[in-house]
């Protein structure tokens, strides 16, 4: 898959425009270029491991808002993509029997939050957000979800059907201006098993972005 380079003009720092078939990306060279780097590589491995070849589609509900900072109760799985929906559940159950023997009841859907790319060590932090504040111990710790600008897109369907949602919304935050800001994360609003048609799931991929500030030349 080639890429072609153009400048953008903006702020603060040097960055380059990536003009793919199937996405773009931005890349930003400076102290953020790791981070920023990583997500690249965590969204395009996603859309390439689930299904070679897809293209974004542009019909998905995207907005962007300010996230409130909160704490969630998190284990960390380390799993593949055959066995990523039965860790995932098993690990969404661990958390929910450790905060119903605290007797803290939970407070949202759960979520997960996806740390690498697809592969043999995929590594995911599943999490539930507790009502009130509890301890963490043994395999569990408590992560806080900074405040900041978000983008969020709703997708309404089966999880097989998430390639073309990631490259949307990368493609979507590209075009805003923005770089991610974090790991992207996923909350099921709407799952297996109290939703029993995949049809009838609902999952927000929500990715903590800012804007890019770019130099001309």
């Amino acid at each position: 898959m080639s890429a072609t380079p153009s400048s953008k003009p903006g702020g603060r720092g040097r960055c380059r425009r990536y003009d793919r078939p199937t996405l773009t990306a931005v890349v930003a060279f400076g102290p953020e270029k790791d981070m920023i780097r990583t997500a690249a590589i965590i969204t395009i491995a996603i859309c390439l491991f689930l299904a070679p070849g897809a293209t974004a589609k542009t019909a998905y509900p995207i907005e962007l808002k300010k996230s409130e900072p909160r704490t969630v109760l998190c284990k960390r799985i380390v799993t593949t993509r055959a066995a990523l929906g039965r860790d995932l559940n098993q690990a969404h159950q661990e958390l929910g029997r450790y905060l119903k023997a605290k007797k803290v009841t939970v407070a949202g859907p759960p979520l997960a939050i996806y740390h690498s790319p697809p592969g043999p060590k995929w590594r995911i932090d599943a999490c539930l957000p507790p009502r009130t504040a509890v301890t963490a111990s043994g395999p569990f710790r408590l992560q806080k979800l900074a405040d900041g600008p978000v983008a969020i897109l709703t997708h309404r369907g089966a999880y097989h059907d998430l390639t073309p949602v990631y490259l949307a919304l990368w493609k979507w935050i590209n075009h805003q201006g923005y770089q991610p800001a974090g790991p992207p994360r996923e909350v099921y609003v709407a799952m297996p098993p109290r939703v029993k048609d995949p049809k009838k799931f609902v999952t927000l991929i929500v990715w903590p972005v800012k804007k890019v500030r770019c130099s001309p030349k």
